[in-house]
């Protein structure tokens, strides 16, 4: 049976990293159906890993096995992860990747890889996505059990970050947890957290910048201006109508974004 298997790395696309992971997952289960979610997180960037993982998996169905690779303590004692999650599998380090989908999914199981005999036959200290990772992957396509790995443990790493924003003053203060391609940033105020029969009412303040009220979309606003959205993750977003918001505003980490409510 052919199983999904997804794969999220910082490898990039010009070395030979994401065929050789590829590679080990084929020898074991030929038919795998193996789908690249990206390959382009920024190096060592697993926050970024951890919210793409998240946002990717609702999408897949019961049974995908995900392999997230952002492991800058590849070699060191950081354990290897496979977790189970609403009836869905990740392989990942034990270094926060699973952050966001801990907090957000159903936990079924999580086990510490450990048992080498389903290891690549040479292991190398810095290259455990080839010689572990895509192995169990592989191995699990076939119908081992995940409880074969290794023993099932409770505790994982968690990143600190705030995975919702601050409730100040009857209002919100949020910080950028995500920014894509576009330059389009991700804030962590999620809409469940708004008024839910008045979210147009609500007024985005941006580094002391008052930038309006909550829309719909991009067109909503003429070409070259900011405008805050709910986007499809359904956190709220900052964008510049056809430009990028990031190189507007500067460095992430220096952006607030301020959401005050109707009532206040």
């Amino acid at each position: 049976m052919s199983r999904i298997i997804t794969l999220l790395t910082d490898y990039g696309d010009r070395d030979y990293y994401v065929a050789a992971v590829k590679g080990a997952i084929l020898s074991i289960a030929p038919h795998a159906n193996i789908v690249d979610i990206t390959h382009n997180i920024a190096p060592q960037k697993i926050s970024d890993a951890a919210f793409v993982l998240r946002h990717t998996m609702s999408g897949f169905p019961t049974n995908t096995i995900h392999v997230a690779i952002v492991d800058p303590g590849v070699g060191s004692s950081r354990k290897i992860l496979l977790a189970k999650y609403d009836e869905q599998y990740v392989i990942a380090p034990d270094n926060g990747l699973l952050t966001w989908i801990d907090h957000d999914f159903e936990r079924d199981g999580i086990w510490s890889v450990e048992n080498a005999g389903f290891f690549a036959a040479h292991v190398r200290a810095t290259f455990h996505g080839r010689d572990i990772m895509g192995p169990v992957a592989g191995r699990l396509a076939t119908g081992v059990a995940p409880s074969s790995f290794g023993p099932e443990v409770e505790r994982i790493e968690r990143l600190p970050i705030p995975l919702r924003a601050e409730i100040v003053g009857g209002g919100f203060v949020s910080q950028v947890i995500y920014v894509d391609r576009f330059g389009t940033f991700v804030t962590n105020l999620h809409e469940s957290q708004l008024p839910r029969q008045s979210i147009d009412q609500c007024r985005v303040q941006i580094n002391q910048q008052s930038i309006g009220p909550i829309r719909k979309s991009y067109h909503e606003v003429p070409h070259g201006e900011l405008v805050a959205y709910i986007g499809s993750t359904g956190f709220l977003e900052v964008a510049v109508n056809c430009g990028s918001a990031i190189d507007r505003l500067g460095d992430r980490a220096s952006i607030e974004v301020i959401v005050r409510t109707q009532s206040t």
